[in-house]
């Protein structure tokens, strides 16, 4: 973003120095197969010939409202345009900001700036951008464009005024979705810190403000957790509460920080969950119970959920998954069950979470011996995503069956676009053969996994587990 652009004096164009290449030259002359592109930039007003109808058919001249576009304008339009398309982009640019500064027409301006960027040249469509917002201070566009190309650039402190400008001209119902774009727009940023407190300081103005304050102390929140500063944003999610308690915002910034392993988070999330009904949240707060291990607080939190809301299909879904993980598959099977009975099965937007109901009603009945119930569910998933825990599951089957060979072709079938699904089968086809007490092809597999990828510390560890129950 950093590169040069090269640009030429739009004065030299009355001394034959405008058009700069030969290409340009020819290409002068067969512009007809560009015209229908260029219209819309010359097309600035109606045209003069434009005619009305009476009712009875009498011809009504229009008012003529002549094109604030020159021969002399539109030529120089044309020129810009021929030397991008002619590889000569400092020259376009040049022209096209010129003629934008002169017209005050939005549509330059932007294609000004797309010229610049397309050369990778930020500093020039940093320059267009500002052209831009200073011929049009009220267009929202014209700033964002100056905000992003500012946070392209990585100069994170100017863009304190862009910012707060945003949100000033985003319309009121469009501000709280504009607050929230917030830590997306800086998430690239490698500074992290200042970007926080340049976002603090843009959104003083709104801090106190009963339809803004809550979002913005949650962004401020957000972006204090990116930066480490798990204490200030704690802080941040209570000022968002406090000032309006009903406010989903505050208590997903309190979930992240419970993640986190925040110490004040988890009282406050459980205590702000009682006077908000949406499920999600409590979703939220099973998931991070999950994530931190604590399965019977999950359970019991789904179980709330499902009870309060027993038509909100993700609540079974998780529910099963965790009844599972614990042990207790009739309870897992009823979940699941209970999800499918909510669902609409053919949603094709639902084919990874159909998969996982499937593959876990697949794998109770497995287990209970009852393969021909397992393969029923197998052949209802339709996710592409699924296809090797699919087949993995079918090997299981294979195996239990004294199919090995079978099931390790089946394994030895899946694709292997990249390392990860390598990873994925190798391991896949190793656990195979311990759960079904062929340690001694298991231990070879590894080893030649291992000749390839001889430091492997996960490798190592798996091949030494193997070892350790054949007593080597």
């Amino acid at each position: 973003m950093h590169h040069a652009l090269p640009t030429t004096s739009v004065s030299s164009l009355g001394r034959g120095q405008g058009i700069a290449s030969p290409r340009v030259r020819t290409w002068f002359y067969r512009f007809g197969a560009l015209l229908p592109a260029l219209l819309p930039l010359f097309m600035l007003a109606p045209p003069a010939w434009s005619q009305g109808t009476t009712a009875v058919g009498t011809a009504v001249r229009e008012p003529v409202n002549n094109s604030p576009l020159s021969a002399e304008l539109m030529f120089q339009i044309l020129l810009g345009e021929l030397n991008t398309y002619q590889g000569e982009p400092g020259v376009g640019y040049s022209l096209l900001l010129d003629a934008a500064r002169r017209t005050g027409d939005a549509r330059l301006f932007q294609r000004a700036v797309d010229i610049a960027l397309q050369s990778r040249s930020g500093d020039a469509a940093l320059e267009a951008a500002n052209a831009w917002r200073q011929a049009h201070p009220q267009s929202r566009e014209a700033n964002r464009h100056v905000l992003q190309i500012l946070l392209a650039l990585n100069r994170v402190a100017d863009t304190l005024i862009p910012l707060r400008t945003d949100i000033n001209l985003a319309p009121a119902n469009e501000r709280a979705s504009a607050l929230v774009s917030i830590p997306g727009l800086y998430a690239r940023v490698t500074n992290k810190k200042q970007a926080a407190q340049v976002i603090e300081q843009a959104l003083a103005p709104f801090q106190s403000r009963t339809d803004t304050g809550p979002i913005s102390w949650t962004v401020i929140g957000h972006m204090r957790l990116l930066a480490g500063d798990l204490d200030g944003s704690f802080q941040a999610a209570q000022r968002s509460l406090a000032l309006d308690n009903s406010s989903p915002a505050p208590v997903w910034l309190g979930l992240e920080l419970m993640s986190q392993r925040h110490p004040g988070a988890e009282a406050m999330v459980t205590s702000a969950l009682d006077k908000h009904p949406q499920p999600d949240l409590r979703l939220g707060l099973a998931r991070v119970l999950i994530e931190q291990l604590r399965l019977d607080e999950a359970t019991l939190q789904l179980t709330r959920l499902s009870q309060q809301q027993p038509d909100f299909s993700p609540a079974w879904l998780l529910l099963g998954s965790v009844l599972a993980e614990k042990g207790e598959a009739p309870a897992a099977e009823a979940a699941w069950k209970r999800y499918l009975g909510i669902v609409d099965v053919r949603d094709t937007k639902l084919q990874r979470e159909l998969a996982q109901a499937y593959l876990g009603l697949a794998q109770i009945a497995s287990r209970r011996g009852d393969d021909a119930v397992a393969e029923s569910w197998l052949s209802r998933i339709d996710d592409p995503r699924s296809l090797a825990r699919v087949q993995i599951q079918r090997a299981s089957i294979l195996a239990r069956q004294g199919k090995m060979p079978q099931a390790r072709q089946l394994i030895a079938d899946l694709p292997e676009r990249n390392p990860s699904e390598r990873r994925t089968k190798l391991l896949a086809e190793v656990q195979l053969l311990r759960d079904n007490q062929a340690l001694e092809a298991a231990y070879d597999r590894l080893t030649q996994a291992l000749t390839r990828e001889p430091n492997d510390a996960e490798l190592q560890y798996e091949q030494a587990m193997v070892a350790e129950k054949m007593n080597l």
